[in-house]
Parts: structure tokens; C-alpha cells; sequence
């Protein structure tokens, strides 16, 4: 491939044809918007309790702070340990670091172990111990500490103390979905959080809430499931993997089902809005568990090339129908790019590590049209987040950012417009990158990373004197695939779009 630019109609035309300037000057503006808002500022908010709490939004955010009473947050920030992480007479963010805010809580911590007030709370502890924990867990998880994360929700639950974590209160939802989501990015293939919570699930009154709560549950019992498979074993037990993933699709469909409506006719407008994003949210779940199962199954019939998956296409394109007339709400739109980004990974061949296969240009044209309206989506989101003086989307943009400039990269480079892939590549590797962010993107993104590095290989090995650059990126993908703990190694690039969201995300 020669180093010019060129633009075959699949691309120049369609590709981001939204605006008279061309595909290219408007996906490069995209990106520089994203990276321009990811290189300034926090991401944090203040809530209603008074803490600042980063948006669960985030890949890894856990969003504990949030149910933390505001009498009992009001008591515990009279020490300094813990005021120094909540915001100052400003309403301003804490200056502290993450890493100092882990220090502080932690000291906090073992004062309220030595100096306990005997406000009970389960198992025995006290509600103040338990609400500091609270705050620590958010901060460690954010940082990829993710056993030390669910170390410290085990023990608000009481667990390891000869207490069974099966006491049912208006925390333990909520908390063991916490965990569930600490053990799904630890990598070390546990389910047993997640499966409490669908225990806990509908322990509410409400039938619309508890339809809510089951359905975002059996979500991550579903994907905590998807993360136990073995690829590492994937040549020699196809069989026993699809059926493994035939397992998740059928739970994600049941999830799906459950969100489907309300069920009576007196559910408020806010609830009824938060049914309709977790089905949308569920559906592209379990879309990405469609196209595992294909391609599972398609490769245990001895066939090499797996073609879209076409059940998963019509659940992502039936949720997009669905979100329409929830218009300018960022999480729906976040959806919306998720969904986008979905159809583009399909067409686009992404369900075998290495697949780079050509594609014909009508499925060029539909996965590029698909990648620039994800990016389009995200760009919407961060401009009218930037007019209000809100940063709370930052870091909870910065994954599936990366993935949507992944996307149109790999578009670019199909259609052979080299330059502007490798400058895409360059700018998705800028964001999927954690150690320039002081938060962590969790092993989905190490997995996204590793993947676009392959992709720039590929770009470089057919580029005229680029070879020694292929070489590079591909050790570059080697050392990330270290980096990826327990059982997401091995994981193919359709993981990267799964989701673990909390009933909190949808409001």
C-alpha cells in the first residue's frame, strides 16, 4: 500500500458524510475534540449526599459513594481523613490525587475499626466503617486495584467473619452488583456476586423497579459468565465454548425480555425512561453474545470465515428504534454509539483475533456509516457536557471513545487511506491508554489496546517500508496481552463491547 491518500467512494463518500468539508477533515475533528476533552480536567461530581463521586459511567466506576446516607456521610466528614476527599467550601473537586484519597480513606478506615461507635450495621459493623469503605472501594476500582476492591465490599457485606452475605436490606443489591462488577474485571472468573444479586433483585415492592433491578442483573451474571470462558483452549474445545456462550445469549435474552415494558400503568416517567435504556443497553449485550456464539459455532463446524451475525445485527438496529425520542440524554446516546460501534465490529469482521479478511464495499460503507455515527454520538455528548462546565463524562467516555476511533480506523485502512488510519490508530492508543489517565480502563480496554496495536501492524506490513513498525506494534500487543489479567486473556476483540452497567448509569 502506497502512503498516499486515497479515498475510494466506500470511505470519501460515505464514511462521516455529514458535513460539505469530507469524511476526513470531520473525523479528524471528532477525534481532536475527544482527545482535547480527555487532557483537561477530572471526573468527578458532586451528589446529593455531598460527596464527589465518580460517574459510574465509567467502565470501572462503582458508584458505592451514592448510597451512602446523607446524616451518616455528614458524621464521618467531620474527620479529616475523610474531608479531604469530599469537596472543599467551593463545591469544588478534591485536590487530592486517587492515590492520596486511597491513603486518606484507608487511615480513616482503621480509626473507625479502633474507634467504632456501635451504630450497627450488617454482620455486626457499623454503618460509619461501612460507609468509609464505601468510599474507598469506589476510589480503588478505579484505579484497577479490583481484588483489593472486592476485598473491601466483602467486607461491608460481613463475609469472612462467619457471616453469610445473604441478608437482605435496601444496600444488598446494590452492593453485591458492586461486587459482581470488582470480580468480573479482577479476572479471576467468579460469579457468585453476581448471582446474589439476582437473588436480591426483585426483594422490592415496585414490580417495575424490581423488573429493572432483575434485568440489570442477570446482565452481569451473564457477563461474568462470558469472562469464565477459556480461549486459551479455543482451537480445541469450540464445541464446549458456544456452548457456553449459547448459556449467556439465552440469560441476556431473558434479561432483554424482563426490561421488555412496564408492567403497570402507573410507573413514573423517570422509571419507565431507565426500562427503556437498561433493554437497549441489554440488547447490545446480547448482540455481542450472538456474534460469540456464531463464530463459536461456525469455527466447531470446521468453517474459517464467520459471517455477520445476523440475529445480533437485528437486536442492535430494533434498540436503536427503541431509543428514538430520547433525544440529547447522554447516556442514551452513549447507547446509541455503543450500538453503532457494535454493527461496525461486526461487519467489519472483528470475531477472530487477527480476521482482517477483505470486505466488500456495500459492508464497508454500512460499518463506516456505523463507526462515524458512534464518534458523531460522542461528539455530541461532549460538546453539550463542555457548554455546562460537566465533566463528569470524561473518563466514562474515554473506553468506548477509543473503541469508536478503533473503528473508523480500521474503516479508513479497508478502504486503503493509510495516513489518516495511522493518525486514528495514534489518537485511539492516546485514549485507551491508562497510564497517561489516573483512572483505569479495566482489561476490556487492555483488550481493545492490544487489538488496535494489531490493527496498526497490519496497516504498517502493507505499507512500503513500514515493515520494522509492524514488528513494533506487534510486540506492543504482546506486552499489553500481559498486562491482561487471569481469564480475559486469549479474549477476542468482541469482548471490548460488553458492558456491566448499574441501575445508577440509567439515571
Amino acid at each position: 500500500m502506497a502512503a498516499s491518500q486515497r479515498m475510494p467512494s466506500a470511505i470519501g463518500v460515505h464514511v462521516g458524510a455529514r458535513r460539505a468539508t469530507g469524511s476526513v477533515t470531520s473525523d479528524a475533528r471528532l477525534a481532536g475534540n475527544l482527545l482535547r476533552m480527555f487532557s483537561s480536567g477530572g471526573s468527578t461530581r458532586s451528589d446529593d449526599n455531598g460527596t464527589y463521586v465518580t460517574s459510574t459511567l465509567h467502565p470501572t466506576g462503582l458508584g458505592l459513594s451514592r448510597q451512602i446516607l446523607p446524616e451518616v456521610m455528614q458524621t464521618i466528614s467531620a474527620l479529616p481523613e475523610v474531608s479531604a476527599v469530599l469537596p472543599n467550601g467551593e463545591s469544588l473537586p478534591p485536590t487530592l490525587s486517587l492515590a492520596k484519597q486511597i491513603s486518606s480513606l484507608k487511615r480513616a478506615e482503621e480509626i473507625f475499626q479502633q474507634f467504632g461507635d456501635g451504630a450497627s450495621g450488617r454482620g455486626g459493623s457499623n454503618v460509619h466503617l461501612d460507609a468509609v469503605r464505601m468510599l474507598l472501594a469506589d476510589r480503588l476500582c478505579l484505579v484497577g486495584k479490583f481484588e483489593e476492591t472486592a476485598t473491601c465490599i466483602e467486607s461491608i457485606l460481613g463475609m469472612g467473619n462467619g457471616w453469610e452475605a445473604n441478608g437482605i436490606d435496601e444496600t444488598s443489591f446494590e452492593l453485591n452488583l458492586a461486587l459482581a462488577k470488582a470480580q468480573f474485571y479482577s479476572g479471576g472468573g467468579i460469579t457468585s456476586a453476581a448471582e446474589r444479586a439476582v437473588d436480591t433483585a426483585t426483594e422490592v415492592e415496585d414490580a417495575d423497579t424490581a423488573a429493572l433491578r432483575q434485568g440489570v442483573a442477570l446482565n452481569a451474571l451473564a457477563l461474568s459468565k462470558l469472562s469464565c470462558m477459556d480461549y486459551a483452549n479455543e482451537s480445541s474445545m469450540p464445541e464446549e465454548l458456544a456452548n457456553e456462550a449459547d448459556e449467556c445469549r439465552e440469560m441476556l435474552s431473558m434479561a432483554t425480555s424482563v426490561l421488555n415494558k412496564p408492567t403497570t400503568n402507573g410507573v413514573s416517567l423517570n422509571l419507565a425512561q431507565s426500562l427503556a435504556l437498561a433493554q437497549a443497553a441489554s440488547s447490545s449485550n446480547q448482540g455481542i453474545s450472538e456474534v460469540l456464539y456464531t463464530s463459536l459455532r461456525v469455527k466447531a463446524m470446521g468453517y474459517e470465515k464467520v459471517p455477520p451475525a445476523e440475529h445480533a445485527l437485528k437486536y442492535w438496529k430494533n434498540a436503536l428504534s427503541q431509543l428514538e425520542g430520547n433525544d440529547n440524554i447522554p447516556i442514551a446516546d452513549i447507547i446509541r454509539s455503543r450500538l453503532h460501534s457494535n454493527i461496525a465490529m461486526s461487519l467489519l469482521g472483528a470475531t477472530i483475533p487477527g480476521d482482517k479478511t477483505k470486505i466488500g464495499e456495500e459492508d464497508l460503507k454500512i460499518a463506516s456509516e456505523n463507526a462515524s455515527q458512534s464518534l458523531k454520538l460522542l461528539d455530541g455528548v461532549i460538546e453539550r457536557s463542555s457548554s455546562v462546565g460537566d465533566d463528569t463524562m470524561r473518563e466514562a467516555l474515554r473506553i468506548v471513545s477509543g473503541r469508536s476511533l478503533h473503528l473508523v480506523a480500521d474503516c479508513y485502512a479497508r478502504g486503503e487511506s493509510a495516513v489518516t488510519a495511522e493518525g486514528l490508530y495514534q489518537s485511539a492508543l492516546d485514549l485507551l491508554n491508562d497510564e497517561k489517565h489516573n483512572n483505569h480502563g479495566g482489561p476490556l480496554a487492555l483488550i481493545e489496546s492490544r487489538e488496535v496495536y494489531n490493527s496498526y501492524a497490519l496497516l504498517c506490513a502493507n505499507w512500503e517500508k513500514r515493515s520494522r513498525d509492524s514488528d513494533t506494534m506487534k510486540e506492543k500487543a504482546e506486552q499489553v496481552e500481559e498486562q491482561i489479567a487471569g481469564c480475559w486473556r486469549n479474549k477476542p476483540l468482541t469482548y471490548s463491547g460488553l458492558w456491566l452497567f448499574s441501575v445508577g448509569d440509567l439515571q
